[in-house]
């Protein structure tokens, strides 16, 4: 359930969702092939329903390194909400290399280096994304584990309005509970800064004489998000789980045109085979 599926505050709009998705890989001896599909359909916000997929091949690359290639895409199937800047159907083709850390037992690190070409059809948009990500993890004790993530990306798209870069950064905690539950918290913020996004703001100032003369200041657009997700899971048995997740997202816009305030309650329940 969302309390805002229009993700906007001046017209929230609560409803309900269901979520199925697959993930499957088959192994060979130098690579692993994997395929996820994922369906997202609610209830009365019909343009939100989407279908996602990927196609990926998982291999050795560079001796030390993992490679991984993948075909992606989603297809709004009502028609498009269009209240974010990638709430559009598009598809694409990712690359990364990736290289593992462990500097102990207990604490690993990994760098992921990647690039991804995302066409927007209805748009007429190209975007050629490029990123780097670095993942910190410590076990605090077999009980407990520490992550931390940080992000930096680049966006430039054939439209320069949607041209941007951004930070992200999130701390994550695990914590097992008991042999069944296990809890999970995530906190994190991302601050997109676009490239070509002019805001003017024009002020009015009256001088000590009577004049009134405008000042105008010119900013580019910006967008700061911060996230939250407690998570509770529970082992049924050695093949199946199933908890609920609370997740919050806020974002604010220098403009204020793209503000707005998601919490989200998810139930789930996972087969593994």
């Amino acid at each position: 359930m969302t309390d805002n599926a229009l993700l906007t505050n001046t017209h929230k709009e609560s409803d309900f969702f269901l979520s199925l998705g697959t993930r499957n890989s088959l192994k060979t001896d130098d690579n692993v092939f994997g395929l996820r599909l994922g369906y997202k359909d609610y209830s009365k916000e019909n343009s939100n329903d989407v279908l996602s997929w990927g196609l990926s091949d998982r291999l050795k690359c560079w001796s030390d390194k993992t490679c991984q290639v993948e075909l992606r895409g989603q297809e709004y199937v009502y028609g498009e909400p269009m209240t974010t800047d990638n709430s559009f159907s598009n598809y694409g083709a990712a690359f990364s290399v990736e290289k593992n850390y462990a500097f102990s037992a207990r604490t690993t690190l990994d760098l992921t280096t990647a690039y991804e070409a995302r066409d927007y059809y209805s748009l007429n948009r190209l975007d050629h994304i490029l990123s780097e990500n670095a993942v910190y993890g410590y076990e605090l004790n077999p009980a407990t584990y520490l992550e931390a993530t940080g992000e930096i990306g680049l966006n430039l798209s054939s439209e320069s309005a949607f041209s941007s870069y951004y930070i992200l950064a999130s701390g994550l905690i695990e914590y097992q509970l008991t042999s069944q539950w296990d809890l999970t918290g995530e906190l994190g913020f991302k601050q997109t800064n676009f490239l070509s996004r002019d805001l003017t703001t024009e002020t009015q100032i009256t001088r000590k004489n009577g004049q009134v003369v405008s000042k105008v200041d010119t900013a580019k657009e910006r967008y700061s998000t911060v996230f939250l997700t407690v998570e509770a899971n529970r082992t049924l048995s050695s093949d199946m789980s199933a908890g609920f997740s609370l997740q919050n997202y806020s974002q604010k816009s220098r403009s204020g045109y793209q503000d707005y305030n998601e919490t989200v309650l998810l139930g789930k329940f996972l087969v593994n085979y």
